[in-house]
């Protein structure tokens, strides 16, 4: 199962591969109902695979739904259409499930992407060893990729739960598979001394 908020009053999850819609209504005090999104012929949008997947929302207009999922996928759902324009392959060398996934905003904070040029947005992955910076060019629909340093300590979590402020990634807990230990250790990520900005 997936949520994502957006900054309208709408929730969008994803229960068994369908995408579905909690609108709020303030004029009803009854109860709030998951609804089914469809496409123009009233079908059901069926979200293929998407084991453990993670989302952002971004876009010019806040139309663009960025899922990242098992096992090194990226795809991009234009909510408007409700259509996916893109599909493509993370460069990592593991799998990816439960993992961090962020925007990279303009000051930390907030649901606005930092537009880095023109239409460019930039969004940050997780995953054990793995850290990856992403860059979408909204004019020509591509992406652009670039590893990013990931710390000892971190390198050896995965399942963790993780917060973007201020330019700083807070990692908290997570699992050691090596070590069949959870941590409870907050870690901190700082993408200016990184250089995280492509």
């Amino acid at each position: 199962m997936c949520c994502t908020q957006t900054r309208n009053p709408h929730l969008w999850k994803s229960i068994k591969k369908c995408l579905l819609l909690l609108s709020y209504n303030k004029k009803s005090s009854n109860y709030n109902e998951w609804i089914p999104v469809t496409d123009n012929h009233n079908h059901p949008i069926i979200i293929p695979y998407y084991r453990e997947m993670r989302t952002v929302i971004g876009g010019s207009n806040n139309n663009l739904l960025f899922i990242t999922h098992y096992p090194n996928n990226i795809s991009v759902l234009d909510l408007n259409t409700l259509q996916f324009i893109k599909h493509d392959t993370l460069p990592v060398n593991n799998r990816i499930r439960h993992h961090c996934f962020v925007l990279n905003s303009e000051n930390g904070q907030g649901q606005e992407m930092m537009k880095t040029n023109k239409q460019n947005y930039q969004m940050l992955l997780f995953y054990q060893n793995t850290g990856l910076s992403i860059k979408y060019y909204e004019y020509n629909n591509n992406f652009q990729f670039r590893p990013l340093f990931v710390c000892d300590d971190i390198a050896k979590l995965s399942n963790y739960a993780c917060v973007y402020i201020n330019d700083i990634i807070l990692f908290f807990g997570g699992w050691n598979s090596s070590e069949h230990v959870v941590s409870k250790c907050v870690h901190k990520y700082s993408i200016r001394k990184t250089n995280g900005d492509i």
